[in-house]
């Protein structure tokens, strides 16, 4: 059986078209949050989630909001939180469930207490733990709410910071070497929506982190982030997700049913950041995935890297109008294997080429 060869693979510090390095790198946002609305949702023993207060200073549609501040399985744990998006904005809320000896509220107290954001979408994490002691506060103060909310819009103060970017080390222990599966979705441009059944707030935070290193590079492409989604989303309007290079996160188990109705790819949260990747059969591991997988371990190349040869790749692709797998694997062996002929098919689709992709012609040295 014939022997793959593999060159050396360029490290950040060696490649002259990447600036990062495999340490934690930074991106500064040159925008400010400004807060757009604070709002409250609580849940009703009869009438279930209802909008309990909202101040804003723009004119807001607030349907729909009581079930993307408070997600379905909530009641499960004391407390969590959610990032969102409500119509363009993004949003987080704090959620915490309140035992109490009330039986009218069968013996738990249970809030969201949520802010809406204008450039906030690499800032939400930021207001974690002011939202989750306002929220406390409004559960054990019920007669205060107003005034401790208002009081919250009237003296909110936005935090500026640089943009975190994981190191490269902490994204390819998300999912073990199915990472190389969740990174090629990602370059094709696929829908990807993850299910978990554990904190949806810890799920956020991940997401947050892993996709811009995922996609990091100034010649990457960045999928729209709308953090959590459920049913009332599909219900609402379906299209806004058929055509749109978007990642996103349910905690619905119904969707393990519908999830093609409107992503490419499902992702399944397990314990101890593994997961479980449902796919067409384009994205499948193949042996050039675990031996960048084992290479990115070893340090010996990052996903800027990565990014920087696909973005190559899809350059020469696009200079011609017809290229054989052959030659592909000529010209990138580190970067695409022999059986990625349906993936490779993917990209031409994903970046509108019009390159032909002629029949493999791999010869068989058996």
């Amino acid at each position: 059986m014939e022997e793959e060869h593999r060159v050396p693979l360029l490290s950040s510090q060696h490649t002259p078209y990447s600036n990062t390095t495999s340490t934690t790198s930074t991106t500064l946002i040159t925008s400010l949050p400004s807060l757009i609305a604070i709002f409250c949702i609580k849940v009703d023993v009869k009438r279930g989630n209802i909008l309990e207060y909202f101040k804003s200073n723009s004119t807001i549609h607030w349907t729909g909001i009581e079930f993307k501040a408070l997600p379905s399985g909530i009641h499960k744990v004391e407390e969590d939180y959610c990032f969102f998006m409500h119509e363009q904005w993004h949003g987080i809320s704090c959620i915490q469930n309140l035992k109490t000896t009330n039986h009218h509220e069968r013996t738990m107290k249970c809030r969201s207490v949520g802010i809406l954001l204008q450039n906030g979408i690499h800032h939400l994490s930021h207001y974690i733990e002011s939202l989750h002691q306002l929220v406390l506060e409004c559960n054990r103060n019920e007669s205060q709410l107003s005034t401790l909310l208002e009081s919250y819009f009237e003296q909110f103060i936005p935090i500026y910071s640089p943009r975190n970017v994981v190191s490269h080390e902490q994204v390819w222990q998300i999912g073990g070497v199915n990472t190389m599966l969740l990174w090629k979705a990602l370059r094709a441009k696929k829908r990807v929506l993850f299910f978990t059944e554990q904190s949806i707030g810890k799920l956020c935070s991940e997401m947050e982190q892993w996709i811009p290193t995922l996609c990091s590079n100034s010649s990457s492409v960045i999928p729209k982030q709308y953090y959590y989604i459920n049913l009332n989303d599909m219900n609402e309007d379906t299209s806004k997700f058929e055509n749109e290079y978007f990642v996103a996160c349910c905690t619905e188990a119904v969707f393990k049913q519908l999830y093609h109705k409107i992503s490419d790819v499902f992702v399944v949260c397990k314990q101890n950041h593994h997961f479980e990747i449902h796919a067409s059969e384009y994205l499948k591991l193949t042996t050039t995935d675990v031996f960048l997988y084992n290479a990115l371990k070893e340090e010996t190349i990052t996903f800027s890297d990565l990014n920087t040869q696909m973005h190559q790749m899809i350059q020469l692709l696009s200079s011609t109008s017809s290229i054989s797998m052959q030659e592909l694997h000529d010209s990138y062996p580190n970067l695409i294997d022999k059986k990625d002929e349906k993936f490779i098919q993917q990209l031409i689709a994903a970046y509108d080429l019009e390159t032909i992709l002629l029949p493999n012609t791999f010869k068989c040295c058996c």
